[in-house]
């Protein structure tokens, strides 16, 4: 599986809001743990995680590896389907949130398999063909995935493959350099440059066509536009 930061994202505002949305093909698995001031972040994710997958120790996987009830989470964890996930936990009232997000569902109904098995050490690789064999996982090809939430501000056009994630992270960046213009902490060849007085933020936004008096650059995507306040256009 690969650890995918669009998904550990839409995990996140999972954490504490149970409601939020997430891909409707998308497994998850949640669970509740004390935040005292005794919390050793690190041996209770350890504690849940053990918790998860030992559920496998109730049931007898030897002659067939399919769902069955009460391995919801390992079978999650072990679904071969899964190429994609990410976890993360967040402080939430008085107790910690831990939450994982796969890119795939357990097909708890009509193909209950969870992985092909296998009897001899020949078979451990041997359905990766034509994929590379690393540590006896295969290695497909991947791509951050584009259903998670919040969606991308341009969710009718994505050829760039843009997330939310990346426009406002993009967003971020621009100000930030602005930000050192307009304090006077830009270094140019001999010191400083001289610092904006009527420096505006850049933000993203979703537009079906630009402005006719804008003539501001596209940042990255051509489908969104780096837009500057009315007042920064005036000067």
């Amino acid at each position: 599986m690969t650890w995918d930061c669009n998904i550990e994202h839409n995990a996140w505002l999972r954490t504490c809001d149970t409601q939020y949305k997430i891909p409707t093909d998308y497994g998850i698995i949640e669970a509740d743990f004390n935040m005292g001031s005794k919390c050793n972040i690190t041996k209770d994710t350890s504690t849940t995680l053990k918790a998860w997958w030992n559920e496998a120790r109730a049931v007898d996987l030897s002659q067939t590896v399919e769902y069955q009830a009460g391995i919801e989470k390992f079978g999650l964890m072990v679904n071969a389907k899964v190429t994609g996930f990410a976890c993360t936990y967040n402080k939430c009232a008085s107790a910690g949130r831990i939450v994982c997000l796969y890119d795939q569902k357990l097909d708890t109904a009509n193909n209950k398999q969870l992985y092909v098995s296998g009897t001899t050490d020949a078979d451990k690789c041997g359905g990766c063909t034509p994929l590379q064999c690393e540590h006896y996982l295969c290695q497909p090809d991947y791509k951050l995935s584009t259903k998670t939430y919040p969606e991308s501000l341009c969710t009718t056009q994505d050829k760039d493959e843009m997330t939310y994630d990346m426009q406002i992270a993009t967003q971020n960046m621009v100000n930030y350099y602005r930000r050192l213009v307009a304090s006077g902490w830009a270094k140019d060849k001999s010191d400083y440059a001289p610092a904006a007085t009527k420096m505006a933020p850049v933000v993203m936004r979703k537009v079906s066509h630009r402005r006719p008096d804008y003539k501001g650059p596209a940042l990255f995507s051509r489908h969104m536009t780096v837009t500057l306040s009315e007042r920064n256009r005036k000067q």
